[in-house]
């Protein structure tokens, strides 16, 4: 993403402009090395240094975040893998080299990408999205903007200084603010309606700042934010809520903000690294070009880089380790190609290659969701839904803690549409392990509309809206669903029937 354009990359699937492909080597020739710590997988053909370093980084912000906030837990329902390359290799990737990385979220593992630049200082980006998937995912609560991106952005610049780890050191908000003499009105602040802008962001910052650190703050964040959340479950609007939680007036928000950034801004904890985690110790090693090119080919995948994915995925059919998982991942390339007959083979021979493999069995219950979608006949769509749910059947029997097994079993009953109970618990079941993901809180909103629990899936579709940052093709889509929703109501009401 571009330096500070804060945009939640959220869809599976992404499209970039594409760029030239210049490259005389193949980059899954490069010598690639995998860092692995407790939380984080990282294939990286940056130094070694760098590359420990920031899977340090990533494991202190990680273990810190708890502590500072009202979330219960950090164990992740699926895993993260980053990669970290050079800007020149964004291009071979088709990704504007203004980018220095992208955050995606996704059902199967969380993908992270980033590329070298100076000090990687710009790892705050990354760090940012990444607090957002940490505080959403467990915290059980659909925060409010200011707090939601306040919170990100103070645990974005963090930073490891010898043997200590400094949190909430002042960022480029602090300036920013000073150079403009216009806030934003308070009450517009903190309320539903709050949108991004460089302006609201460093507002944002300085409010969880001045929260965390003023000794004259009325009360903590943390107890602040809890408070507050109980009054909005309560009913009350998000203005009184802020103001009772609080104990400060929206509209005289100024008067305590401008002072404390003038005169007392900003202080930042520092904490001995050893005292975070004792216990730092990740595994390095070198691997295998059919290894980094089997990863490659799945990264490609998310970008939308299929041509350069299949090139990927041949060579990683070269070796009989990771032959199998090529093979079925060689077929989401056929399918975004319209060849169902070459993508039905491919999954064929994965199956045969390795039928122990649960993400082989749901690529197969993926490709007959994705056949029945493209169909208009309905008899056939009830076919390839049974032909899906049998490839989640054999999936969950392999692995049942992978949230895409009951992702795709909802989907499977969606698309019969004889049973959407069944199909939201499946949901509910997935949104449980995985409850800030943005496609699985639109597809329990469709869920939900089906089966006429109208509240639910408003607020859902509400929560899809809140948590992007800016107008997307979802958040279109959940727009539509609760326009919908709503007039449907209103042709329903009596005072409707009486006109």
């Amino acid at each position: 993403m571009r330096a500070g354009l804060l945009a939640a990359l959220t869809a599976l699937l992404l499209t970039f402009a594409a760029a030239p492909e210049v490259s005389a080597k193949s980059l899954d020739e490069a010598t690639w090395i995998e860092v692995v710590s407790t939380n984080f997988r990282i294939r990286s053909i940056l130094s070694k240094r760098k590359t420990v370093d920031l899977a340090h980084h990533l494991e202190l912000m990680r273990s810190v975040v708890p502590s500072l906030t009202n979330i219960e837990r950090t164990s992740a329902a699926v895993p993260t893998t980053i990669y970290a390359v050079r800007a020149k290799d964004f291009r071979t990737l088709g990704i504007d080299q203004d980018f220095v990385g992208m955050f995606m979220p996704g059902i199967r593992n969380n993908t992270i990408l980033i590329r070298e630049t100076v000090g990687m200082e710009e790892t705050s980006i990354i760090m940012h999205e990444y607090v957002h998937y940490l505080v959403r995912t467990h915290g059980g609560f659909n925060y409010p903007r200011w707090y939601d991106e306040g919170i990100a952005e103070y645990f974005a610049h963090s930073e490891i200084r010898g043997d200590n780890f400094h949190i909430g050191k002042g960022s480029d908000a602090a300036g920013y603010i000073l150079t403009n003499i216009d806030w934003l009105d308070g009450e517009y602040f903190v309320g539903s309606d709050a949108y991004g802008g460089a302006l609201f962001y460093s507002e944002a910052w300085l409010l969880v700042h001045f929260l965390q650190h003023a000794e004259n703050a009325p009360v903590s964040l943390a107890d602040g934010i809890t408070q507050y959340a109980s009054l909005v479950a309560s009913g009350i609007d998000d203005v009184e809520s802020f103001e009772t939680a609080f104990g400060l007036d929206a509209d005289g928000l100024y008067g305590w903000l401008n002072p404390y950034l003038v005169k007392r801004c900003c202080k930042y904890l520092s904490v001995p690294t050893a005292e975070i985690l004792p216990d730092f110790s990740p595994s390095i090693r070198t691997i295998s070009r059919s290894e980094a090119a089997l990863g490659l080919g799945q990264l490609a995948v998310r970008v939308e880089k299929f041509d350069l994915a299949a090139a990927y995925f041949t060579t990683a059919l070269s070796n009989p380790r990771t032959r199998p998982r090529a093979m079925s991942d060689s077929a989401m390339v056929a399918i975004a190609n319209s060849d169902f007959a070459l993508a039905e083979k491919k999954l064929a021979d994965a199956v045969a290659l390795d039928a122990l493999d649960p993400y082989v069995h749901l690529n197969v219950a993926n490709y007959w969701i994705g056949r029945a979608n493209t169909t208009e006949d309905a008899s056939l769509r009830d076919e390839y839904a049974e032909h899906a749910k049998a490839g989640v059947v054999k999936a969950y029997r392999l692995d049942n803690s992978i949230p895409e097994v009951f992702v795709a079993a909802g989907q499977a009953y969606l698309i019969q549409g004889r049973d959407y109970q069944r199909a939201i618990s499946m949901l509910e079941e997935a949104a449980a392990m995985l409850p800030s993901d943005l496609q699985l809180r639109m597809l329990l909103a469709e869920a939900y509309a089906k089966a006429d629990r109208d509240d639910e899936a408003i607020a859902h579709a509400n929560s899809v809206i809140a948590w992007s940052h800016q107008e997307t093709p979802l958040t279109e889509e959940a727009a539509g669903l609760i326009a919908r929703i709503e007039t449907r109501k209103s042709a329903t009401s009596p005072e409707s029937e009486q006109d």
